[in-house]
């Protein structure tokens, strides 16, 4: 079984800047801070996304030195654009859904709060209170639960050789996930639903 985790490409279009090829990591969170520099707005300082716009107008190379992502509720995927990581799931729970609102996307067919919601601040870093909701298990679709997936794109941009138990690779990208999760202060259940020290 194979899982393609990362290298999905991205195709953004600036009036008046010429089209051109850019090899650089980034992220689905930078699409957001993207448009706002686009009309000369500034994000949030607690937002993680960070403008392409330098990207695309050339004025640099590269905005970050890895992405993270991954399906919500259960284990997270880094690259780096050499390394890409998604460690094996080591339990089921606890799962929380993480709100500053008393509903969720509707696709995503999470039950309303109920009595079991809490209000605190979770995050670490975060002095902003949310809503914390115990959930059931995500039914999106996850290839690897149990097992973890580890892929040298350089050498295999196909991501069809799973490198998994290298343990030089593999104590790499553990402490390349462990940096991100702590600057994207990730809740303490993901560390150990990941089976990583956090």
């Amino acid at each position: 079984m194979r899982q393609t985790l990362s290298l999905i490409p991205a195709f953004v279009h600036v009036p008046g800047v010429i089209p051109r090829d850019v090899d650089s990591l980034t992220s689905t969170v930078d699409i957001h801070a993207t448009v706002l520099d686009v009309f000369g707005l500034k994000p949030d300082p607690r937002a993680v996304g960070r403008s392409m716009l330098p990207l695309v107008t050339a004025q640099t190379s590269s905005i970050r030195d890895y992405a993270l992502g991954g399906y919500f509720a259960r284990t997270p995927f880094i690259t780096d654009g050499s390394l890409t990581y998604q460690p094996a799931q080591c339990d089921d729970g606890p799962t929380f859904m993480y709100s500053n609102r008393w509903s969720g996307p509707s696709f995503m067919q999470i039950p309303n709060p109920d009595e079991r919601a809490e209000l605190g601040t979770w995050m670490p870093g975060v002095d902003v209170p949310m809503i914390r909701q115990p959930i059931p298990q995500q039914p999106y679709p996850h290839h690897g639960t149990g097992q973890a997936w580890l892929y040298d794109v350089g050498e295999d941009p196909a991501q069809s050789r799973n490198l998994a138990g290298d343990a030089s690779l593999e104590r790499r990208a553990v402490e390349l996930l462990v940096t991100a999760l702590e600057e994207s202060q990730a809740p303490r259940e993901v560390y150990s639903r990941s089976g990583i020290a956090g």
